[in-house]
Order: C-alpha cells, then structure tokens, then sequence
C-alpha cells in the first residue's frame, strides 16, 4: 500500500483530483484511494470492472469504443469509396485532404466522433490497401 495522504473528497473536486483517500476502509474493507466522482474505492471499481469483463468477454470501455466505430462506419457507407470492400475489420477512416496523423496525437478516436456528430464531408471511408495507396500516393507517409 503506498504512503497516501489524507485527503477529503470535497477538496479533490474542488480542486479536480481524480482521487482522493480517506485512510479508512471501504464497505468492503480496502484502505485505497477513492474514485472523486463516483466515492468507489479504486480497489472495489477494479474488481467491478474485471466482473464485468469476464460475464461479458469484453471491457464497457471496449463495447462503448466497438459501438462508436459501427455507427461511423455506418454513416460513411459501410464500404472503401474506392473499391466497395465492405468488411468491417479492414475498413478505416481517412482524412480526405490529410492531417490524420496530426489529430490522432491529440485523439486517437477523434475521426470516429467527428462523424457521428455529424461532419461527413471532412472524412471517408477506405479499405486498408486503398489507404496505403492513397498515402504513398499523396506523399502522407
């Protein structure tokens, strides 16, 4: 157990802590960090977590992420502008005029939130080959 210092929930968000620690035991007993938005113990909310994963066979985190992508391939047409290839594990979202790699640094599903809150025009759809060739193409490599 690491060396934490008390501290209350109410200053953790006012000051915007992601955590705060009580030092006392949860209803379970863990004497862990707590969660400040949900007052979880960080022990209890891991153990929710891997309960789910294994009733489930996945993470929430990862249906969430694996529902986002079908709706945007959805809203892109279901297939490479290209070619027409329709299989969804080799499909991806290209920048029309670039800049992918720019603003997958600042987030990596960003492409995929854009298009479902409603800006087509700035993206397509591309089956992995037409990607590639398109980025050796346009020099985007």
């Amino acid at each position: 157990m690491d060396n934490l210092n008390i501290v209350p929930r109410k200053y953790a968000i006012k000051h915007g802590l992601t955590f705060y620690f009580t030092g006392k035991p949860c209803k379970n007993g863990h004497v862990a960090k707590r969660l400040t938005d949900k007052a979880y113990c960080f022990e209890c909310s891991k153990n929710a977590r891997y309960a789910w994963k294994k009733t489930n066979g996945i993470t929430y985190e990862g249906q969430l992420r694996r529902a986002r992508r079908k709706l945007s391939l959805e809203l892109l047409g279901g297939k490479c502008v290209k070619c027409g290839f329709s299989d969804t594990r080799a499909l991806q979202i290209d920048h029309v005029n670039g800049g992918g790699t720019k603003e997958r640094v600042k987030d990596s599903r960003i492409a995929e939130k854009n298009v479902i809150n409603g800006n087509t025009t700035d993206y397509q759809l591309l089956c992995a080959n037409c990607n590639w060739i398109k980025r050796f193409e346009n020099k985007e490599h």
